[in-house]
């Protein structure tokens, strides 16, 4: 799981392009990437609707995120993602959305510990 902490529309027609996700570290919200993939044409328009109630101002990112198209949302709602892995930079490889997590708080979301080592 991840928190969304904002996201990303196509230039052309203002329809949802990408998620920006996060996970809490310390208390501070943390910068993982962003999901492009794993929506239908009905999820994005649900997804749209849904975050114009968080939608604010500034970037809710510890670091500051620089991205002119970004549209920066309350760091409250939780999404699934399914990815292949962390990249040497802490962001995510390959991710591709499942869906919004309507039963987990966003506070709650951190990283998993690694529960074994080869």
């Amino acid at each position: 799981e991840f928190v969304i902490a904002g996201y990303t529309t196509s230039e052309k027609n203002s329809v949802l392009s990408a998620l920006i996700v996060g996970y809490y570290k310390s208390g501070s919200l943390v910068y993982a990437g962003k999901v492009g993939t794993g929506f239908s044409e009905n999820s994005k328009q649900e997804l749209i609707a849904i975050f114009k109630k968080h939608i604010q101002k500034t970037c809710p990112f510890k670091e500051k995120i620089e991205d002119k198209n970004a549209i920066w949302l309350k760091p409250e709602l939780v999404c699934e993602v399914q990815f292949a892995e962390f990249t040497k930079e802490k962001l995510l490889r390959q991710p591709s959305f499942i869906g919004l997590r309507k039963d987990k708080d966003a506070k709650d979301v951190v990283l998993e510990k690694e529960v074994w080592k080869i």
